[in-house]
């Protein structure tokens, strides 16, 4: 919930080779739901619940060597 002119910013895992949409069984036995998008796709979304975008810009997880992509969006309410 943001209050207007109130500033949010988000990291999502950006899509690549692999589905962008999965389920996966935790440990714990929990089903987990994960997602990926791509850049244009995110911005449509943040416009859709009425923010105005900023900036989206791509970051590498320097964690793995597969080189792993994370978008990183500012937007306002």
């Amino acid at each position: 919930m943001l209050v207007p002119g109130g500033p949010i910013m988000m990291s999502v895992k950006e899509s690549d080779s692999g589905d962008d949409e999965r389920y996966e069984v935790h440990e714990t036995g929990k089903i987990r739901f994960f997602a990926r998008y791509r850049g244009s796709e995110l911005w449509a979304l943040l416009e859709q619940a009425g923010l105005r975008v900023d900036e989206i810009t791509t970051a590498i997880d320097e964690r793995f060597s597969d080189g792993r992509r994370w978008l990183r969006a500012l937007a306002i309410k």
